[in-house]
């Protein structure tokens, strides 16, 4: 049977080496659940976490193991030293024979110890590396948020900018639709009473034509009656007054063709429209009068003098004039069209306002105007190299003649 000594020793020697194989097996098994913690998110079987979660998850567990190894080593050595210190002290009543292989095998335990203290320096290194990876990870987690977060604060403003640009588009397509209503419903007005004047005038122009025929046929059979009688003698039946009468007559007639001349006139419509035939630059003064309105599409009655750029009403009467100006530049400009009554005394009829370029911009206006009242297009500010596109128009219309 062995001695008892070196059975303790051996039996303390088993159980520090069975303690630790249990600590080691407990150590592996934690070790098993953070694998499959990650190759569970590697394999997409847990979508419950983030990447920057199961790193931080991993490296967390990482260092957790490693500072369990370093408490395992830490506690099996100061056992081991406790142990080695007990063989020591009954290596020193063994015989002499024995104690040079015990020391061959303290050595080998020493040597072996400070091994395990070179694994735990670089475990601790790995972790302090770890760690600091750990570190400016979150710091890019936390850059990466906030701009996160201020592209999400710049997208809801532009989507914001872009519900009130909408609404403003729509306001105005609806204040389009209206004007252009209001446009449509004023020219079926024009239309409708320039159809009822029409129709009135050639009333008119029926009446006093058959009112004129039997005037002539009158004055024609009074000729022949007078032309019959020549031959009597008629002793004071005609006082002296006859022949002044018979002058009547003809005054009468003459008045009747005149007339009749007149309406004929007034039913050869009044209407003016002319354009831009040229793309050149031009430099107008505030206050000039534009002649730049040289090609003639209506110029009924010959009322607009293309030289000088102005109209002159032939009649009294209410008349429509409008004014289309579009530009090729970028310039903030105004034009309208005045009227120039026989006195002397100006007004403005109707403005434009254009400051955009390649947009056609416009007004109309009704006028009332008396014979040789004047109408013209003048600039309201200075226009350096304007050029006017051929979509510019100036128009003026009779509407009802007083």
């Amino acid at each position: 049977m062995r001695p008892v000594r070196q059975l303790k020793i051996i039996t303390s020697q088993l159980e520090l080496l069975e303690d630790l194989r249990i600590q080691l097996d407990s150590l592996l098994v934690y070790i098993n659940n953070v694998l499959k913690t990650g190759e569970s998110w590697i394999e997409k079987k847990d979508d419950t976490q983030t990447f920057l979660e199961v790193n931080m998850l991993l490296a967390n567990e990482t260092s957790n193991c490693i500072q369990k190894c370093l408490d395992i080593a830490r506690e099996n050595q100061e056992l081991f030293q406790t142990s080695s210190s007990t063989e020591q002290k009954w290596l020193v009543s063994r015989p002499e024979q024995s104690i040079s292989s015990d020391d061959s095998m303290l050595q080998s335990s020493i040597v072996h110890n400070d091994e395990i203290e070179k694994s735990i320096s670089s475990i601790k290194s790995i972790s302090k590396s770890n760690e600091e990876n750990c570190a400016t990870l979150l710091r890019y987690y936390d850059t990466l948020n906030n701009l996160t977060n201020a592209q999400s604060e710049k997208m809801q403003i532009m989507d914001q900018q872009l519900k009130e640009q909408t609404k403003q588009f729509e306001a105005m397509r609806r204040q389009q639709d209206e004007t252009e209503k209001s446009y449509r419903q004023k020219l079926d007005e024009v239309r409708s009473d320039l159809i009822a004047v029409r129709a009135a005038q050639s009333s008119k122009i029926s009446y006093t034509q058959s009112g004129a025929s039997s005037k002539a046929k009158d004055t024609a059979k009074r000729g022949n009656i007078l032309e019959d009688l020549d031959d009597v003698e008629f002793d004071d039946l005609f006082p002296p007054e006859t022949p002044t009468s018979e002058k009547k007559n003809d005054c009468d007639v003459g008045v009747f063709e005149g007339r009749l001349a007149l309406l004929e006139r007034n039913r050869s419509p009044v209407a003016v429209d002319v354009s831009v035939d040229e793309l050149i630059e031009r430099n107008i003064k505030q206050g000039e009068i534009l002649k730049c309105f040289n090609s003639v599409l209506f110029n009924k009655g010959n009322n607009y003098n293309l030289t000088t750029g102005i109209f002159t009403a032939p009649f009294s009467g209410l008349y429509m004039c409008s004014l289309f100006i579009d530009i090729n530049q970028l310039q903030d400009l105004q034009f309208c069209v005045c009227r120039k009554a026989a006195n002397g005394s100006e007004s403005v009829v109707v403005t434009t306002h254009a400051n955009k370029k390649n947009s056609t911009f416009c007004d109309i206006g009704l006028v009332d105007l008396k014979p040789s009242d004047k109408l013209y297009v003048k600039a309201m500010s200075d226009c350096v190299r304007i050029q006017f596109n051929f979509y510019s128009h100036f128009m003026c219309i009779l509407l009802n003649k007083y």
